[in-house]
């Protein structure tokens, strides 16, 4: 009895594990610019910036992690009809 997964197995969890950090680590980079934006102290005029800044961070930040488990779903099988029509 062979407890070792195969190497499409194998392959397919790396595959996944590189996806997940992969963006875990573009979401960190994306809300520490967001932080730079959003604690600028520049005065009144830029309160829109800051508005449209965070609202962006957190628009880039769900697409990201979103995208990310549909593609681990996709990479284990899961159909994504249900999930895309979710969104």
């Amino acid at each position: 009895m062979n407890i070792l997964p195969s190497t499409g197995s194998f392959l397919r969890i790396v595959i996944i594990l590189f996806v997940a950090a992969g963006a875990h680590r573009t979401v960190v980079i994306v809300r520490r610019i967001g932080d730079r934006i959003l604690t600028a102290k520049r005065g009144v005029a830029l309160r829109k910036l800051k508005s449209i800044a965070s609202l962006a961070t957190s628009i880039i930040v769900f697409s990201l992690y979103f995208g990310a488990f549909g593609f681990i779903l996709h990479e284990l099988g899961v159909s994504l009809t249900a999930y895309l029509a979710s969104a």
